[in-house]
């Protein structure tokens, strides 16, 4: 900023709204971009994962680093819990070969944002920004119903329960060694899952 006037520009208000953002929330959306790039879109899904966990690990503001994890993990929990409603309770009247394909399809976005939450998770356990997803995710009844009810029709499924008992795992290790505050409830939620 201390070199827009030594340089005697014409416009120096057009050069300092290309240098300064023009939104306070500009750089809690460019994060926010960042992370759905690297949970949805890119073939290449380590590296940019790698890449975007360590510009969240050395952003200057936590705060706004929460925010933006917490904002991709409610979601994510959100689109898991859609796909396996939608996987338990078929929206749909038809023939059974129907029903059968949307519970397929439902079942693939569920493990697809599986993979994100585990992702997720951990990289919120490593910033040490995970307390609300502590919470939300002990208060997730009708969730943990629904992924019985799938477990039990698809037992062959395998990859889908490592991946959520690994996000619960994660979750309650922390817990249970004071990495992360949370409820009385949730501490005895986490202590019976270890």
């Amino acid at each position: 900023m201390d070199i827009v006037p030594p340089l005697q520009l014409q416009g120096p208000e057009e050069l300092l709204s290309r240098i300064k953002p023009k939104r306070v929330t500009a750089v809690k959306d460019m994060l926010s971009e960042l992370v759905q790039a690297a949970i949805h879109f890119h073939p290449n899904g380590a590296n940019v994962k790698t890449f975007v966990a360590n510009l969240l690990k050395n952003h200057a503001s936590r705060s706004v680093v929460k925010l933006v994890l917490d904002d991709a993990f409610t979601k994510s929990l959100s689109t898991s819990k859609d796909s396996a409603e939608e996987y338990v309770r078929p929206n749909i009247n038809g023939q059974q070969f129907q029903i059968e394909d949307l519970q397929k399809a439902t079942l693939h976005t569920t493990l697809v944002t599986s993979k994100r939450l585990l992702w997720l998770l951990e990289t919120m356990i490593d910033l040490g920004v995970a307390d609300d997803a502590v919470t939300e995710w002990s208060e997730q009844a009708d969730l943990s119903a629904n992924l019985l009810r799938i477990f039990n029709d698809d037992v062959w499924l395998t990859c889908l329960q490592v991946l959520l008992l690994g996000c619960t795992f994660n979750l309650a290790s922390e817990v249970a060694a004071g990495f992360i505050t949370a409820s009385y409830q949730v501490i005895s939620v986490s202590i019976r899952v270890i």
